[in-house]
């Protein structure tokens, strides 16, 4: 790991910020952008009927702002690995492994190429 990048031991999760009460997703980039050496994203939207007050969705379906916090990042100096998180083990009731992580893919390639040609 590169000098001055936070621990990879504990990977930068966008939608925790959300869920902890930071929806500004530039704050985020600015602040971590270069220091982060592994990011990994889940999509939710807002639940009251679930513990935790969120209910994981499909990225790209929910109220993460996945993709604004991946161009703060991008624009802030990040160049690790982003990686999708599926809580499938602790959240049976959502998509299965093999409709979800093709999706999330997908999702994210596409992303990718349009925040590449910014």
């Amino acid at each position: 790991m590169s000098p001055g990048k936070i621990s990879s031991y504990r990977p930068y999760g966008i939608a925790s910020s959300v869920s902890h009460g930071c929806e500004d997703a530039r704050k985020y980039g600015q602040v971590l952008g270069s220091r982060v050496a592994h990011v990994h994203v889940k999509d939710a939207r807002r639940d009251q009927t679930e513990k935790s007050g969120w209910k994981l969705v499909l990225i790209g379906e929910g109220e993460v702002p996945v993709q604004a916090q991946l161009q703060s990042l991008y624009e802030h100096g990040y160049d690790g690995y982003v990686s999708v998180e599926w809580e499938k083990r602790w959240h049976p009731e959502i998509e299965e492994p093999e409709i979800a992580l093709p999706q999330h893919i997908s999702w994210l390639q596409t992303v990718e190429k349009q925040l590449m040609h910014k």
